[in-house]
């Protein structure tokens, strides 16, 4: 919570969440996503937000911005 009241993002955590491989939970398997059904995916972000609500932002904004526009439109 200590980044709520600074105002900072954690950004050292991003590497980890790309470890963990939950960005794109619900992408494809040949695409390089978990192939998570949408109800999964949901309880994925529902958990990141219980943490920490700019986590959760950032994990939708990076899917729904970038990964499912491309998976859309590429």
């Amino acid at each position: 919570m200590a980044n709520v009241e600074s105002s900072d993002f954690p950004f050292d955590i991003v590497p980890e969440m790309a470890a963990l491989k939950i960005v794109g939970c619900d992408m494809p398997v040949e695409m390089g996503g978990k192939g998570m059904n949408a109800i999964d995916a949901g309880a994925c972000m529902y958990e990141l937000a219980r943490g920490d609500a700019s986590i959760a932002t950032f994990y939708l904004l990076h899917h729904s911005l970038g990964q499912f526009t491309l998976m859309k439109l590429a």
